[in-house]
Order: C-alpha cells, then structure tokens, then sequence
C-alpha cells in the first residue's frame, strides 16, 4: 500500500510539473509576441540599424514617434550627398541610406531620338529614389533641353540645377547638382539668349528661381520613361542670334581660344577682320598669311616655342587652316598681353599695346616709350591711356600702325555689341 501510494503521488506531482511549465511556455510565447510588436528603444540622436533590405539599410530615428505598423510603410528616401538626415521627430520616423548609382548611358534628351511607345507626363510631384547621373545640357538652335534622372531628384534640387544652368559662365562644365552657393558676378553663358516670362534677360539668381518656377509650373517641363528609367525633360526657349556669317561660323572656335589664351573674343573678330576681311587665304606683301595674318618666323616661331614647346615654326598648310590659323593669332595674342607686357599694370594701357604690337612689332612700340624694355614699361605705368594712346596713334614711325589701331579698336566695339559683352 505504501509503495502505491508513492507510485501515485510521483504521477501526481508529474502532471502539475507539466502544467506550470506550460503555463509558463505559453507566457514566454506572450511576452515574445509583445516585444517583438513593441518598438526598440533607441538613444536620442542614435542611428540603429535594422534588417538590410532590398533598397539599402533601414534605421529607425525615433521610436516615440513611431506610429503602429511603421516599419510596414514605404521608406522615405533621404539624398545624403545633399540633403543630411535630420534626427528630429519629423513626419519621416526612417532613414533609407543608398549608394550612389550612375549610369553609363544616359539616353539621348532629344525626344526625337526616343523609341515609339514612350509615356510622357506633367510633372505632378517630387521624384526621389536613387542618385542617378548628373543631368544631360544639350543647345538647340531655338532650345535648350536639360534631362534629369528623376530618381534621387527633388523638386529644390531640381530647381537649384536649372537656375544655376542659367546663372552659370561656364554652364558645361559647371557641377549643376551642386549645393555650393550659386556664381553670379560673371554675366552668365546663356545672358540675352534665354528671357524670362516678361522677356527679360536673367542676371541675378532672383530672376533666374523666378523663371525656374514659372517654367515648372508651365508645360516647358515633363517625365520621360523608357527601357533605361525614369527622366524628367526641360525645355527652356532660346532667343535666336543673326549674328553676321563670319561669326557664326568661327564663334566656338574663337570662344575657345579666346577663354584657352585669356583674350576677349570681341578683340579676336576684331583682328580678324582688319588682318583679312575673314578670307583663309589672304596672303599679304610680307607673307603673313591666313585669317590672322600670322608670319611664321615671329608669331608662328613664338607660339610654337612658347605655347606648343616644340622647335621650328609652322608651314603654310598649319596657317592655311582655319582653326589652327585662330588658335595660334589668339595664342599670339596672349602671348603679347599677359607675358610680354605683364609689367604693364593699367589693362587698358595693355590693350592698346597689344593690339599695336601685333602689326608693327614689339620692340618698335616699346621704343616710342623707353630706350629699353624695363624702362619703357616703367614709363607707360605712369600714363593715363588717353596718353599711351595718343603716343602710340600719332607718334608711332609707322602710317599702317596708327590706322591699324583705330582700326581695330573701331571693329572690337562693333563685336562687343554683336557678342553681347
């Protein structure tokens, strides 16, 4: 009987083991559940990861203000190249942080290069998602067409780009994604060429977000899909120039070399036109040839050994060519300017130097000032330009010179109001 009675007492205390441990498996299971819905705990101004998925890494900023289900709702992208992520209680409680991604194939922007079939839309809100690549400037005759890749993009970025393209001198060049503080004391690339809703031209950035706006606002501006994403196009009118033949056909190549030798392109038309009339193949009694008139034993044996670095001087097939013809007179040009007469400080002074070296010579015009060179030059820094001008216009032993400097001084004016400078 004793030992039936500790047969049952050791099944009883079994089966109420059994119970409390189940009970207690069954409130693990309960607080198990409770944690993994309640939010972590974060330290204020800490950023803790989450589960990586599949647009980057998730953090949660703040867990007071983090509704039910938030981590169930789309992720607000945060650009943080540009835009820092702020660690307040704001209407965004996450953080998506992604790597930048550029693509190697940014489509044409000309919509008449894109394939049948493609959607096109107002633009109607931002577009955020991945950073893309920088945005494609392409200039028409009558237009200029400005791609964007809408991922990553927000309308401030947006907006920020477009004014600094119309604010900017060197708009090709130029980062236009950039949050630098926007240049505008040089006049920009596109002044006169693009005006604004009232057709005025835009110099000043509150003109240029202005315009910006209205263009955003208007029909000038929308979204492009196609095989390679999401781009949003904008068109921004250009007034046409009649510009006279000879520039428009030597324009870029005198604005490159003009920028390259730090000379004005008004002062190149100008030289030009006096040198040859604008014919190729002009050949004076000297042998100066081409649309600069360059001989190749002074400026020709100049710019090869100073700009070039190389021996010899160019033949006459170099200055028969065109372009090179521009680049060497405007290097010649640069040459006289800023290294002959550097010690020239009045740049009017220099100017008018320059331009009468450049037909009568170097050394003939520093004599009218000075036995040798460092004395003439320490001559002309104490003169007004009216007087280097008038030594220069009557006193000059050659009659070509002074006209020469009238001259050219007459054409550079007339191309400074035909370039807009």
């Amino acid at each position: 009987m004793k030992n039936s009675l500790s047969w049952f007492s050791a099944v009883f205390a079994s089966l109420l083991l059994l119970l409390v441990a189940g009970g207690a498996f069954s409130g693990f299971q309960d607080w198990m559940k409770y944690r993994v819905k309640a939010p972590m705990p974060v330290s204020q101004g800490a950023l803790p990861l989450g589960g990586i998925h599949a647009t980057g890494i998730r953090g949660i900023v703040s867990s007071e203000s983090m509704e039910p289900n938030a981590l169930d709702q789309e992720t607000k992208p945060v650009n943080l190249l540009t835009e820092p992520p702020a660690y307040s209680l704001t209407e965004s409680t996450q953080v998506a942080i992604r790597s930048k991604s550029v693509s190697p194939n940014t489509p044409s922007i000309a919509s008449s290069d894109r394939p049948a079939g493609i959607e096109t839309s107002s633009l109607k809100d931002n577009f955020r998602g991945e950073v893309n690549a920088p945005p494609t400037v392409i200039v028409y005759d009558d237009e200029l067409v400005v791609e964007f890749a809408a991922a990553g993009l927000s309308n401030q970025m947006l907006k920020r780009a477009l004014s600094r393209l119309l604010l900017s001198d060197e708009p090709f060049t130029e980062d236009l994604l950039s949050t630098d503080t926007i240049r505008f004391r040089k006049r920009p690339y596109f002044y006169k060429r693009v005006l604004d809703q009232s057709q005025q031209p835009i110099r000043y950035p509150a003109n240029a977000f202005e315009y910006v706006d209205y263009l955003l606002a208007s029909d000038h501006i929308n979204k492009v899909t196609d095989e390679e994403g999401e781009f949003l196009v904008v068109h921004i009118p250009l007034v046409s120039r009649d510009y006279p033949q000879p520039v428009q056909r030597y324009q870029q190549w005198v604005e490159t070399y003009a920028k390259q030798f730090a000379i004005e392109p008004s002062l190149v038309f100008a030289v030009m036109e006096t040198e040859s009339g604008f014919k190729p193949d002009a050949v004076s009694r000297s042998q100066a040839l081409g649309l600069m008139q360059l001989k190749a034993h002074t400026a020709g044996k100049d710019v090869y050994k100073h700009i070039d670095f190389k021996q010899g001087m160019p033949n006459k097939t170099d200055l028969f060519d065109e372009q090179n013809n521009i680049r060497m007179g405007t290097a010649y040009l640069g040459l006289l300017n800023n290294d002959y007469l550097a010690g020239v400080r009045n740049p009017e002074n220099k100017e008018l130097l320059t331009i009468a070296s450049y037909n009568g010579g170097l050394s003939t015009v520093l004599k009218l000032f000075g036995e040798d060179a460092q004395s003439a030059i320490q001559r002309i820094n104490r003169l007004h330009p009216r007087q280097v001008y008038r030594k220069l216009r009557f006193e000059h032993d050659s009659d070509e010179t002074r006209r020469y400097l009238d001259k050219v001084l007459r054409a550079k004016s007339k191309y400074q109001q035909i370039l807009d400078v």
